[in-house]
């Protein structure tokens, strides 16, 4: 069934500000994101905008990704564009926008397994907010869009790896254990890991069973397989990791379900590894798994030399090499 198609102009309430993670906050007035309505012109200019154009049937707001206040920071943006788009419809009547989107950028809990904190609201405790603040969304006149992503999905996947080897040299000021991903899936963690913490687990090589934390509290880095130093998705981490983690162990990078094997990186052209989906048997108690589902196969040789070479049979030639440039002439 088709539906009409909705156009309307991305916004950006730029007095909203930065949360706790700058390069994730995108309404400020330096963002590259949006129309900036806080500025009373450029506002002016697009309500005008909007007046003049009647196939302009929406409008979009999202105010940052991670690090925002849902109850201020987020509710405030949304209000943004609802006072926008309850000005274009008064100016408008016979054409009124009827779709918001308000984006994402609910937090999560990365803490502990708890879904909800003080903090972090749940989708009903925001709803609730949102309700508080921005009632006209709930009266029935807009379609309302969201975005959201990692609240969705961080605390339904898990990054597991067998430790490849450990360092417990007594000059070292952590453990060390190396594991099979790093930088490659978790380049939040490698390059921006004090905004980007995360929790682990240890699990036994000899029968899978959890491996508790040591009792010396010995803090441990957690490095991965690319060539350059700064591949730790974990450094002097306390209190997570036993004392004996050994070779073949498990370990397991928690609420690892968002921005890990979506930000995929191609360093030293590593395989991007299998995903797996299970199925609890009992969903209610969720102790015993009654199947697992292969998602997404690991990828093989001819998979990764399709993404820095694809074949050439059947692909248009887009640059015919010329007889006198031999470098040419040899690559086709």
């Amino acid at each position: 069934v088709s539906r009409p198609r909705q156009l309307g102009f991305r916004v950006n309430p730029s007095s909203v500000g930065e949360g706790s993670v700058k390069a994730l906050s995108v309404s400020t007035p330096d963002s590259k994101f949006g129309v900036d309505i806080a500025d009373a012109p450029t506002r002016a200019r697009l309500l005008d905008l909007y007046v003049q154009s009647p196939f302009l049937d929406s409008v979009h707001v999202h105010v940052g990704s991670a690090g925002m206040a849902p109850e201020t920071q987020l509710a405030e943006g949304v209000r943004a564009a609802l006072d926008l788009a309850l000005e274009v419809n008064a100016r408008r009547p016979e054409s009124p926008l009827r779709v918001i989107d308000i984006g994402g950028g609910l937090p999560v809990n990365y803490a502990s397994d708890a879904l909800e904190t003080d903090s972090v609201p749940s989708f009903e405790r925001y709803a609730s907010f949102l309700r508080a603040r921005c009632p006209e969304l709930f009266d029935g006149r807009f379609t309302v869009l969201t975005e959201f992503g990692q609240s969705l999905n961080a605390k339904a996947g898990f990054l597991a790896s067998r430790v490849e080897f450990v360092k417990k040299d007594p000059h070292r000021s952590a453990h060390l254990a190396i594991v099979h991903f790093g930088a490659d899936v978790c380049l939040r963690q490698a390059y921006a890991a004090a905004e980007h913490p995360r929790r682990f687990a240890a699990f036994s090589a000899a029968d899978a069973a959890f491996k508790p934390p040591g009792a010396t509290r010995q803090p441990w880095s957690i490095g991965g397989p690319l060539c350059f130093q700064g591949d730790f998705v974990a450094t002097a981490l306390a209190g997570h990791l036993p004392d004996d983690l050994h070779p073949g162990d498990l370990l397991v990078m928690l609420d690892a379900g968002a921005n890990t094997l979506s930000l995929f990186s191609r360093h030293c052209a590593r395989f991007a590894p299998p995903v797996y989906g299970f199925r609890w048997t009992d969903p209610d108690l969720k102790t015993h798994i009654a199947d697992m589902v292969l998602l997404k196969p690991r990828e093989d040789l001819a998979a990764l030399a399709n993404f820095w070479s694809p074949p050439r049979q059947d692909q248009p030639l887009l640059l015919r090499a010329q007889p006198s440039d031999a470098a040419l002439a040899a690559a086709y």
